[in-house]
């Protein structure tokens, strides 16, 4: 019984000897992922080892009617046929790491694959013969068929809007929508009278949202079907006007990678005029903050945050319907229209303010005093924390792009306030938005960038009130949820 373990033993030791020495080599191959037909394809094997013994071999098969030419054998002797190449070595392996060189062939059109790898067979210094099998890798032979692409068919909607009385000063107002070829991110976006108040009705799987005049239903993928209907609830008793007709909006998706927007026209215009979607580069002016935990968490004490939904039945409809409609031709532009002043929304005005630069100046006795007011100026400082991280401050770009907001205040401050308070020597952007003054930082087109910067900023030496990412689409505050969306990035917290 002893001796059946002892062998039993020895036997284990020697596979596992086996497996350590077989790691003492790697082979890895070098050569293209794609090669003509016919074409040549040039492969070079390079060999990392431990001291092995006198005697070794690699070897590789090829399809039928290949071509075969070794270009560095490594001293080796060479044999090929029959589609199959050898390396033979008997006493000359080099003894420190190494390469082979060969050239391969492909004549036959029905040959779509090359598979590349090989075994190289050697043995250890105490004459054990081991095996090492050079992964597999796969070589297209050809290019691919060319399919021709089928065009995108253009995407149309129309819009009947009914705004339903309900009461004093108060209103339902439903929007149908008419679509076909739109299954992506989608968004109604309502200009309502200052002081006016809604709440979700029918939101038909859109996130409803009002800041300040604006009312917005967001789809990250609009329902399917050709046919849905949204509404909400509108209180006018504290609006500065009470005339609910000249409410109107806008339709806003992404095709083909760019932005288009439709006119949803007010219930009392009546107009039957052709709207055509088409490419804008600055598609929308949004003054929401975003719904993503972003904003939720960091944003609430600084705007004002949504109604709660009521459900109300509607009791009489004496509305006004219009209806708009789309002409497939894309090159058709839509009729310039001058649109009533209360959907206009200014567009926040943005001043850079660059660190100053430090200077040494005498000791004196006039006690120091600092401007509250943002200055412009060309002269650039690194921040003194951390000063690897401070990007450079640009204007805004084209397209869709990310900062960090560091604050907002009531009135405007300037980089000495940011210095004495923040200990905060960097770039940033002051923005007068929604009745605030926020400063922001950085410039970036990809999300994950700028949560990176806003860790950054988090650093407790700075002392900024829960810096947050913000969005941009062509200068224009969107919500961050938004520009995940229209550039297909992924949110990472």
């Amino acid at each position: 019984m002893l001796k059946g373990i002892f062998v039993s033993f020895n036997l284990a030791f020697l596979y596992l000897l086996s497996l350590i020495l077989a790691n003492g080599v790697n082979i890895t191959l070098d050569c293209a992922d794609q090669m003509d037909s016919p074409g040549e394809l040039i492969v070079k094997v390079n060999f990392q080892k431990e001291t092995l013994g006198g005697f070794a071999k690699f070897q590789q098969n090829f399809p039928q009617d290949s071509e075969i030419e070794v270009i560095n054998n490594a001293g080796a002797r060479a044999e090929v046929a029959n589609g199959q190449m050898k390396l033979i070595w008997m006493n000359n392996l080099p003894e420190t790491d190494f390469s082979i060189e060969y050239k391969v062939k492909i004549t036959n059109p029905e040959v779509n694959n090359l598979k590349v790898g090989g075994k190289f067979t050697y043995l250890t210094t105490d004459n054990q013969r081991m095996t090492f099998d050079v992964p597999i890798k796969n070589v297209k032979v050809g290019e691919d068929p060319i399919v021709a692409e089928k065009p995108k068919p253009q995407p149309e909607a129309s819009f009947t809007r009914l705004a339903i009385p309900k009461g004093s000063d108060q209103y339902l107002m439903q929007i149908s929508i008419s679509k076909k070829h739109l299954n992506d991110f989608a968004k109604v976006e309502e200009f309502l009278p200052e002081g006016a108040v809604a709440t979700a009705e029918e939101t038909n799987g859109a996130v409803f949202s009002q800041i300040n005049k604006k009312v917005k239903f967001v789809w990250m993928n609009i329902p399917g079907s050709e046919n849905l209907m949204i509404s909400y609830n509108v209180d006018m008793s504290r609006a500065t006007t009470k005339e609910i007709s000249i409410v109107e909006g806008k339709f806003s998706f992404v095709h083909e990678g760019s932005t288009k927007q439709l006119e949803i026209p007010a219930s009392s215009s009546g107009s039957s005029a052709p709207a055509l979607a088409q490419n804008t580069s600055k598609p929308e002016t949004s003054i929401s903050e975003s719904t993503t935990q972003e904003s939720s968490t960091n944003n609430s004490s600084q705007e004002n945050s949504a109604p709660t939904a009521q459900t109300v039945t509607p009791t009489i409809d004496n509305s006004v319907e219009t209806k708009t409609t789309i002409p497939t031709s894309p090159k058709v532009e839509a009729p310039a229209t001058e649109k009533p002043k209360t959907t206009i929304s200014e567009k926040p005005k943005t001043v850079v303010v660059l660190a100053p630069k430090q200077t040494i100046k005498p000791k004196t006795t006039t006690p120091k005093t600092s401007s509250p007011i943002a200055k412009n100026t060309t002269t650039k400082a690194k921040p003194s924390l951390p000063k690897s991280v401070t990007p450079s401050v640009t204007r805004p770009q084209n397209g869709v792009h990310y900062r960090v907001q560091l604050m907002a205040s009531h009135k405007s401050v300037g980089a000495s306030y940011f210095e004495e308070r923040h200990k905060y020597k960097g770039n940033f952007i002051t923005e007068n938005h929604s009745g605030w003054v926020k400063y922001t930082t950085g410039e970036f087109g990809v999300y994950r960038q700028a949560r990176d910067h806003r860790n950054v900023m988090k650093n407790p030496n700075y002392k900024f009130p829960g810096p947050f990412v913000v969005a941009y689409n062509s200068g224009d505050r969107i919500t961050v949820q938004e520009a995940l969306m229209i550039t297909g990035q992924k949110w990472v917290q």
